[in-house]
């Protein structure tokens, strides 16, 4: 469950909204997940869906942020998380109870604190990307998504440093709580 977690991270990074709705208004499509013999899981069918409307952005931030600190705060009982539990009854009939929902939670912050972590690299790396597939689709004659790389890589770049303020305003959080314990 912990690795399902680290997708959904992903997805929240990616605005992929076609899979587990953790912070989207659906029903989920689990079946872009794939499980092998050994139960690991793959995710397929991702994209990066870059939100270009400025109060869009907005909205979406602000759902990423209250993940973020849903996550950190372990809060079973967040929207997130009846969203996550519910597509996994509607998908696959599972009922999530709360130890499953915060080893998806371990997952999630897992990914989530990497993020903050190095943050900076992440974005170094997508300018770097960014670079590199404009040069190796430079000449392509139909649209392959380069018109809207720029645009991809902007929003990737937004989302992680919104989990990455999230994560350091919820690890401060609770490194004051404990300080007045």
């Amino acid at each position: 469950l912990a690795d399902l977690g680290a997708l959904i991270a992903l997805d929240c990074l990616l605005n992929n909204v076609d899979r587990v709705p953790a912070i989207w208004s659906n029903e989920g499509n689990l079946s872009n997940i794939m499980v092998d013999a050994s139960g690991s899981i793959c995710g397929i069918d991702q994209q990066v869906n870059p939100i270009l409307d400025p109060a869009g952005l907005e909205r979406y931030s602000a759902s990423l942020h209250s993940f973020v600190e849903d996550v950190h705060r372990g809060c079973a009982t967040s929207i997130a998380a009846r969203r996550i539990r519910e597509a996994l009854q509607i998908n696959c009939g599972f009922e999530l109870n709360d130890d499953g929902l915060l080893q998806i939670f371990r997952g999630v912050k897992r990914v989530f604190q990497s993020v903050a972590a190095d943050r900076a690299g992440l974005c170094e790396q997508l300018v770097a990307l960014e670079a590199r597939t404009s040069a190796v689709f430079k000449h392509a004659i139909a649209d392959v998504g380069t018109s809207r790389l720029h645009a991809m890589v902007e929003f990737l770049q937004h989302c992680i440093a919104v989990v990455a303020d999230a994560t350091d305003a919820a690890k401060a959080a609770a490194a004051a709580a404990a300080a007045a314990d």
